[in-house]
């Protein structure tokens, strides 16, 4: 126990500001006359009073005395002192406090889930959202700042630099904040595409202008593409309604090609229509889907396409021999039937711009005349993703190995 190990003449102080949210079991019994322990709550938490910077301290007696006399000779205001003690009369409030922003804790869950990030388990009037990485947050931080109505912090100590700290609100503000982090995972994509400091953001010490270089200015030197990511309140009523049906499919963000395909958006709803039919309801088993996209891939140099598809090509159960093989630009060697079907028609087709009797007959005979055309479609499809992520010049994550270009 941590109190047998303190020394002597030694006090052991407890921080206890969200004691309110937390379990019963997690606070350790009070005992007032124990002259080792001073334990610290606050009522600017669960009690909704920050505005009166009133709290109060349990200790021993004599304790409390001894700093009652070095206190800051200011004491504090006697409408804070009065509602303080109001507020510990009210039991019935903090009760349903503490419940609603319980309710709130798993709103937040939830919403994060549906977008693909991860709500860290909280005992807190706050949840820290992963965004997937420091870079990743910092751009999620820049959004937020300038492009929404939110209030929002980000921690600066490793791992938590990779979140971002949303206080539970009322109902009606926590379907505002699902809105607005439904509008930035839409924009955000694998990369960040913004760098905030490695300290993160913060205003501490900061003067106005050098607060607007490290939110603003630096974000946007940073990015590299040519098509400006437009939000949703950037963009026209077609583009908008574009943008609206990538988000409400299976992909839930404007990554790769979709940002350019909004510029033209009648075209790109088209695309990306027939983008999620190739890739979410393709006949082909999704092991030679995504072999087929590899190849095409590794033809273009698309290197988004490639980083992204390659690990769903594994996923999908594709030896990993055989996607090492196609990066380096020789034809793999250990392929089952169906895969040397697939990826001689798909070899011919781009290397001859036709096929032989052969190779038809090798993906017709296996999967009949549809697979031929859904193969085709597949190809199509991923070529115009690659010649938009190559002109767009789209990032590669950090982490990301890039394609080596074929001589």
């Amino acid at each position: 126990m941590l109190l047998q190990r303190l020394l002597p003449g030694a006090a052991l102080v407890l921080d206890e500001a969200y004691s309110e949210f937390a379990l019963e079991e997690a606070i350790p019994a009070l005992d007032p006359e124990d002259t080792r322990v001073i334990r610290l709550r606050t009522f600017s938490k669960a009690y909704g009073m920050v505005g009166a910077r009133i709290g109060y301290a349990i200790a021993f007696h004599e304790t409390v005395c001894s700093f009652d006399k070095i206190r800051h000779h200011f004491g504090v205001n006697r409408i804070a002192q009065e509602g303080a003690l109001a507020a510990l009369d009210d039991g019935d409030f903090i009760a349903g406090v503490v419940r609603e922003v319980a309710a709130g804790r798993r709103d937040y869950a939830e919403i994060a889930g549906a977008l693909g990030f991860a709500a860290l388990p909280s005992a807190t009037n706050f949840v820290a959202i992963d965004i997937g990485g420091t870079e990743r947050a910092g751009a999620a931080m820049a959004l937020l700042l300038e492009r929404e109505n939110c209030f929002v912090r980000r921690a600066g100590v490793a791992p938590l630099d990779r979140c971002i700290r949303v206080t539970v609100g009322t109902a009606p503000e926590r379907r505002g904040f699902e809105e607005a982090l439904r509008r930035l995972a839409a924009l955000l994509p694998e990369r960040a595409r913004a760098r905030v400091s490695d300290h993160g953001v913060g205003f501490h010490g900061r003067g106005g202008a050098d607060m607007l270089r490290a939110l603003f200015l630096v974000p946007r030197a940073s990015m590299t593409e040519r098509f400006k990511p437009l939000s949703l309140d950037e963009m026209n009523p077609e583009q908008r309604r574009m943008a609206e049906n990538v988000l409400a499919g299976p992909r839930k963000a404007l990554r790769g090609p979709f940002g350019v395909f909004v510029y033209s958006p009648e075209t790109g709803d088209c695309a990306q229509a027939l983008g999620a039919q190739v890739r979410f309801h393709n006949s082909l088993p999704e092991r030679l889907k995504e072999l087929a996209i590899l190849v095409v891939a590794r033809f273009w140099t698309a290197q988004y396409e490639w980083y992204a598809h390659h690990k769903l090509a594994l996923e999908a159960g594709l030896d990993p021999a055989i996607g090492k093989a196609i990066a380096e630009g020789r034809r793999p060697e250990r392929m089952s039937a169906e895969e040397t079907a697939v990826y001689q028609f798909c070899a011919e087709l781009l290397e001859t711009r036709e096929v032989s009797d052969s190779a038809f007959a090798g993906v017709k005979d296996r999967f009949g005349e549809k697979g031929v055309v859904d193969l085709i479609f597949t190809m199509g499809y991923y070529c115009l993703v690659s010649m938009t992520l190559n002109v767009n010049r789209y990032p590669l994550p950090a982490d990301a190995t890039p394609l080596l270009k074929l001589k």
